[in-house]
C-alpha cells in the first residue's frame, strides 16, 4: 500500500499536499474550516502551514520542532513545551508513510485505509486515533482524520498534491521559515 510513497522517499523525494482543514469541536455547532499545506520528506522532516482561519507554521526537522504564528500581521516564534513529543509523532507518521510500522502505534489496514492507534498512554492523552484514506496509487492521502480522546476531531482533505516540489529543502529550514514560499 505504501509502495509508491516508499519509492518517492527512497529516491530522496518530498511530497507537498494542499488540504482543506475542518476542526470539529464539541462546543461549536459548525466545524472551523480552513486551508493548510503539509510537506514531508524521507528523513521525517515535516512542514505544516495553516493559512486560514488563522496563520501558523510548524516545522519539524532533525534540530527539533519549531512553531510560528502570525499575530497582528507579524510572524512570531512560539515556545513549545511539547516540541520533542511533536517531533516524535511526526517522525512516526513519516515512518508509516515509508511503509514502516512504528512500535508505539497499533496499525490496522483495510484496502486504502490505514488506522493508527497509539499504544503509549502519554500519546493517547492527545490522539485517540489517526485514520488515513489513501488515493488510488496508495501514496498520497485523500484524507487524514485525527480523533482526540474528548471526541473532537480534525479532518484534512487533499485538494492538490505534488511530488518533489521546487525549492523543497527550504521547506524545513526554521531559520528562514518563509524561504520555501519564495519558489
Amino acid at each position: 500500500m505504501f509502495v509508491a510513497a516508499a519509492e518517492i522517499f527512497a529516491a530522496g523525494g518530498t511530497v507537498c499536499i494542499e488540504m482543506e482543514r475542518q476542526k470539529f469541536v464539541s462546543i461549536l455547532a459548525e466545524p472551523v474550516v480552513g486551508k493548510c499545506e503539509i510537506v514531508a520528506d524521507e528523513s521525517g522532516n515535516v512542514r505544516w502551514r495553516v493559512f486560514s482561519p488563522f496563520e501558523s507554521l510548524l516545522i519539524v526537522n532533525g534540530r527539533g520542532a519549531f512553531r510560528f504564528e502570525k499575530i497582528s500581521g507579524q510572524w512570531r516564534k512560539l515556545e513549545s513545551g511539547f516540541a520533542e513529543k511533536v517531533r516524535k509523532i511526526a517522525a512516526e507518521i513519516a515512518a508509516v508513510a515509508r511503509g514502516e510500522i512504528p512500535e508505539s502505534y497499533a496499525v490496522r489496514r483495510n484496502g486504502k485505509t490505514v488506522v493508527l492507534v497509539p499504544k503509549s498512554s502519554a500519546t493517547a492523552r492527545f490522539v485517540k486515533s489517526i485514520r488515513i484514506e489513501l488515493d488510488g496509487r496508495g501514496n498520497i492521502p485523500r484524507s487524514i482524520e485525527f480523533e482526540e480522546p474528548n471526541g473532537d476531531k480534525t479532518v484534512l482533505k487533499t485538494t492538490a498534491a505534488a511530488e518533489n516540489p521546487q525549492n523543497a529543502q527550504a521547506a524545513f529550514d526554521e531559520s528562514d521559515f518563509l524561504g520555501f514560499e519564495k519558489k
